[in-house]
């Protein structure tokens, strides 16, 4: 019995290696999004949002503490994060600490968020949406004003981006965000003057 089990399991175990290839699981799907939000899938997707903030908050607060005034590297720090504290190399993707990636992707999924929920859902005389919409604004100008503190100059992006090969990190279509004219964007194009409204409603 045993002589027999041991062929089976081993030929199984090849077909299975033979039939399967990586190349599906390792390829990105950049068109998964969402077509219709119903109101479960739109507290799924401000879950994920928050998930995402976490990931970013860590970078973030790596980033801030790594260029604080009393912060003196030892011989056993990295080039990475000497980098960071001695202020060389500093554009994106030049340091392995300095990616904006983590940024743009709570970014695009609050934008995919905006473009989707209802504002207009009714429910007992109430637009119960509207304060979930005001939260994910709120996210998305709190996400911009920490890549304009740590970057200076950033894209600014309103729309869903659902594809790789739009070309906006070099040609925003709304301009680039700086310390100096953030508040504006944010206020006429982000949506910040709407989400204060929706907070008072």
């Amino acid at each position: 019995m045993k002589k027999t089990i041991v062929p089976l399991f081993c030929a199984l175990f090849g077909l299975g290696l033979a039939t399967t290839s990586c190349q599906d699981m390792l390829t990105p799907d950049l068109d998964r999004y969402a077509e219709n939000f119903s109101g479960k899938d739109t507290v799924n997707f401000y879950f994920g949002i928050l998930n995402n903030v976490q990931g970013m908050i860590e970078q973030n607060v790596l980033l801030g503490e790594l260029r604080g005034d009393l912060v003196k590297p030892t011989e056993f720090a990295s080039d990475s994060i000497n980098d960071i504290i001695n202020f060389n190399n500093l554009e994106d993707g030049e340091n392995a600490l300095l990616n904006r990636a983590a940024y743009y992707k709570v970014i695009n999924q609050c934008n995919f968020y905006l473009a989707k929920a209802d504002s207009m859902a009714l429910k007992n005389n109430s637009y119960y949406m509207r304060r979930e919409l005001a939260q994910v604004q709120l996210v998305r100008a709190w996400t911009y004003m920490q890549l304009v503190q740590l970057y200076g100059r950033v894209p600014f992006i309103v729309d869903p981006v659902s594809t790789s090969d739009t070309g906006w990190e070099k040609n925003p279509p709304l301009g680039w965000a700086t310390p100096a004219n953030l508040l504006n964007l944010l206020e006429d194009k982000g949506g910040l003057k709407q989400a204060y409204a929706y907070t008072k409603q």
